[in-house]
């Protein structure tokens, strides 16, 4: 990765992080430098690597791993701040990347029974016991990553 896609990859984390948005296209040219054709290079080749996933269409960020720019049934809340997650495992990571304490809010995807997560000082807390089933191995998620 160089300089320039390394920079690009920072400016995209830490507007969701400061924001819980994506970055649009044209403010990562102005951030970079750079003009937009330059800027959707970037975003290509980011996607290409498995940082980022690309809307169809749009070519704009739908997700940064651990991070969803649009509505997803994982929300994460830290302090006054929300984030959407692209699964319950990318929700844990927001809060651990994050190193913060927080709540996870989702639901069985089976039942729809609402769920809460909390971290506290590292440490996962729930309501009741859970299970997480991830239901695609690790080594698959790339092949769909919306569905896994």
């Amino acid at each position: 990765m160089d300089e320039v896609d390394l920079q690009a990859r920072r400016l995209i984390h830490q507007s969701f992080v400061c924001t819980g948005c994506r970055i649009d296209l044209l403010d990562l040219a102005w951030a970079l430098g750079c003009n937009a054709a330059e800027a959707r290079g970037c975003f290509e080749r980011l996607a290409a690597q498995h940082v980022v996933v690309l809307e169809p269409g749009s070519g704009e960020i739908e997700m940064a791993m651990p991070f969803s720019a649009v509505a997803r049934p994982h929300e994460v809340f830290i302090g006054a701040h929300s984030y959407w997650a692209n699964c319950a495992w990318d929700a844990l990571g927001i809060l651990a990347a994050m190193g913060k304490n927080g709540r996870v809010v989702s639901s069985c995807p089976d039942c729809q029974e609402r769920i809460e997560l909390r971290i506290d000082d590292g440490q996962l807390t729930a309501d009741s016991a859970m299970l997480m089933h991830l239901v695609v191995p690790a080594r698959r998620w790339w092949d769909d990553i919306r569905f896994t």
